[in-house]
């Protein structure tokens, strides 16, 4: 018999799969490589709760970079994300990366956006078996990938324990 956990991380690479073969089929912008580089300044995050995309102990969230500078900017597709608590302290985060690397450009006041999952209340190996899991993340620190460079931070909607020490599936910003 499967442990509950044994099924919330064949759901969350199941979804995380066939999430990414509908993503793969969004390509990058042509002529992505003459634009300038992204600036954490130009850039807003946020980490939003996607609505019914519960499943198996997982759900999904979007990472969102919006951006708010005045020229189109490039960023590599994969950024590193930190989850951070209330009062902005590091929360454990292992991001797990699925689909290929690539650069992703932004018009202005246009957003890119990953999908992310993980389970918010199945706890892994090490973590408490009654309460929550991890300490709720309220916010996400998004540090942005070559040819960008920088950090922001962002918040997370609404505030979610991540299981797993922290552990997420990413998709590619698209």
């Amino acid at each position: 018999m499967r442990s509950r956990r044994a099924y919330s991380h064949a759901a969350t690479v199941l979804g995380i799969s066939a999430s990414v073969a509908l993503a793969g089929a969004v390509a990058t912008s042509a002529g992505a490589s003459s634009v300038a580089a992204c600036r954490a300044s130009q850039l807003t995050a946020t980490m939003t709760h996607i609505p019914f995309s519960e499943g198996a102990g997982s759900t999904g969230y979007l990472l969102k970079l919006k951006n708010v500078g005045a020229t189109r900017c490039r960023l590599g597709n994969h950024p590193r994300l930190r989850l951070l608590g209330a009062t902005g302290h590091a929360l454990p985060t292992h991001v797990s990366t699925f689909g290929p690397s690539a650069m992703v450009a932004i018009a202005p006041h246009r957003t890119a956006s990953a999908r992310l999952r993980f389970s918010p209340d199945i706890p892994g190996p090490g973590e408490p078996g009654h309460g929550p899991c991890e300490p709720k993340a309220h916010a996400v620190r998004v540090t942005l990938t070559a040819p960008a460079h920088g950090t922001t931070v962002g918040r997370v909607k609404p505030p979610t324990s991540v299981c797993e020490h922290g552990g997420i599936g990413e998709q590619p910003l698209s």
